[in-house]
């Protein structure tokens, strides 16, 4: 049994690449496949296969009303995983690409825009 921490800990910090091929890095996990590493290549490919299942469960969520999708992240810094992913979904709308990781500050920025009433807050 675990706790709830240990929980939490597991499914957000040892669970995707990392639980299947103890490897969190994708340039790393890129290199094994490029390497032939075929389990590697598995789980890279099948990744990508769910984010992108997830992204057109959002587009049907929304009705196809998509003014574009931002991927960002890490990751996004990979070629070959944009490249991948794009192809999946770029049907759906604009890809747009911004590498890095800037969650917390697009969030502070939303919640500042909110405050100011220069948006309103949004519900999902």
């Amino acid at each position: 049994k675990y706790t709830e921490a240990e929980l939490l800990k597991k499914l957000s910090r040892e669970s995707g690449l990392i639980a299947y091929l103890g490897e969190a890095d994708v340039r790393k996990v890129e290199k094994r496949i490029d390497n032939g590493d075929e389990k590697a290549k598995l789980y890279y490919e099948a990744m990508l296969y769910q984010v992108a299942k997830e992204i057109g469960a959002c587009a049907a969520v929304l009705k196809g009303k998509i003014d574009g999708i931002i991927l960002t992240g890490g990751m996004v810094r990979s070629q070959k995983l944009t490249d991948i992913l794009t192809g999946y979904i770029s049907f759906l709308g604009k890809v747009i690409l911004v590498p890095g990781e800037f969650e917390m500050e697009a969030l502070a920025g939303g919640a500042i825009r909110v405050l100011n009433n220069e948006e309103s807050p949004k519900e999902y």
